[in-house]
């Protein structure tokens, strides 16, 4: 199985294709030429199946007007074994090799709390090998889905990176309709789609 990012139209941006074999644990990195259609068309000529995998998404770099009265706080070290309590909850993650920690030193997650439940934490991670970018991720209480919250954290998060001079970025899976959902409220759009094949 190979995974592929391409652009999913010509005239969106894309610098490169990621090409990830799953079984042998190999990556290949390609800088964006005009020979990617011709292999990119020759994947999927010679694949079993191909899927969709992931949408990325970049942002239009305008900020966006939010109406919340949503409180997001920064994280702090006291908060780390809540904050794994609620990710292992939530989606299942098991955060035994430090994630949390990172983040929190990095100042790089926040909360949004409702007297003591955790209703939201989001990512703002500023990434150091390409000074431009900020990634953002949010995971919203189960209890909590489909009330907007996404949203109104995603437009807040992207005002807090357009501030600081970077471009957000995100990505979710194809299942993840609500997701997509809030990502595109937010001002983003879709630049860029993970495909998974198989030969």
């Amino acid at each position: 199985m190979i995974s592929l990012n391409y652009p999913e139209a010509p005239r969106l941006p894309c610098s490169h294709v990621i090409a990830r074999d799953n079984k042998n644990k190999h990556e290949i990195l390609t800088k964006k030429n005009k020979n990617e259609p011709i292999g990119f068309n020759a994947c999927l000529f010679y694949s079993k199946s191909t899927r969709v995998n992931t949408f990325c998404f970049e942002h239009l770099n305008t900020a966006i007007k939010v109406n919340s009265t949503l409180n997001i706080e920064l994280v702090s070290p006291n908060d780390i074994t809540t904050i794994k309590t609620f990710l292992k909850e939530q989606v299942g993650m098991d955060d035994t090799f430090g994630y949390t920690e990172n983040l929190v030193s990095r100042k790089e997650i926040f909360m949004i709390k409702e007297s003591d439940v955790i209703i939201a934490t989001s990512e703002c991670r500023m990434s150091d090998s390409q000074p431009e970018i900020a990634d953002l991720g949010i995971i919203v209480n189960k209890n909590y889905q489909g009330k907007g919250i996404a949203t109104q954290i995603m437009k807040m998060q992207v005002n807090r990176v357009l501030k600081s001079g970077r471009k957000p970025i995100c990505s979710t899976t194809l299942d993840n309709i609500a997701s997509k959902k809030a990502i595109e409220k937010s001002g983003f759009y879709c630049s860029n789609i993970i495909f998974d094949i198989a030969f």
